[in-house]
């Protein structure tokens, strides 16, 4: 069976770091390894013994193209994380929220996280909640539980659609969640989410 590597030209393409070498295999069964160099929406660049090779995403195994998905999102959330840090985001944590309401309160950020489950309170402040917000339990970046994640299910134009898609979460997906830390001195604290990102699905892994 013939296959053709094509020299890289000019192409558009999302550059990401250098990973290991990867084995490559084709729809027909071919593979080959090369270094992952950067992609587009139908090509991907890779490096194999100092030259670079297009191939064309279609060729490749169903495997190879969520491995291409994948990277494409990693580097897009990268360049966001950038973006976020230079208009005065920061990246929030189960603890820094709990534990520095001087630090937090009312502090624009983000969380990447595991999806763990919906939570509820006894609280008696949470009485009737349900009905209109969504409770999130998430484990952070360093391992820690944190179930106040709160998603409004209605806002003043109608159904919010990110409580549309928390409501379709499983456990253990992974996502990026972008909202506002609220946790004022002496009052339970709280992270309401504005937008989620699904980084990876747990049942793709």
């Amino acid at each position: 069976m013939k296959w053709n590597f094509y020299l890289i030209g000019v192409f558009a393409s999302v550059t990401l770091v250098m990973a290991a070498p990867r084995m490559w295999t084709f729809r027909t069964g071919v593979t080959v390894t090369g270094d992952y160099v950067s992609s587009g929406t139908t090509k991907v660049v890779i490096r194999r013994s100092g030259t670079n090779f297009i191939l064309n995403l279609s060729d490749l195994s169903t495997n190879d193209r969520a491995y291409v998905a994948q990277r494409q999102l990693q580097a897009r959330l990268g360049a966001e994380t950038n973006q976020f840090l230079e208009e005065g985001m920061i990246e929030l944590s189960a603890k820094l929220i709990e534990n520095s309401p001087e630090k937090v309160n009312w502090t624009r950020g983000w969380m990447d996280v595991e999806f763990s489950g919906f939570s509820s309170f006894d609280d008696p402040l949470d009485a009737g909640e349900d009905d209109y917000e969504l409770m999130l339990s998430v484990k952070d970046s360093s391992g820690d539980l944190y179930s106040r994640v709160e998603v409004i299910k209605l806002l003043s134009n109608g159904p919010n659609p990110v409580a549309e898609l928390a409501a379709t979460l499983r456990q253990g997906d992974k996502i990026r969640l972008i909202g506002t830390a609220h946790n004022p001195v002496g009052e339970y604290s709280s992270f309401e989410v504005e937008k989620i990102q699904v980084i990876e699905k747990a049942a793709e892994r």
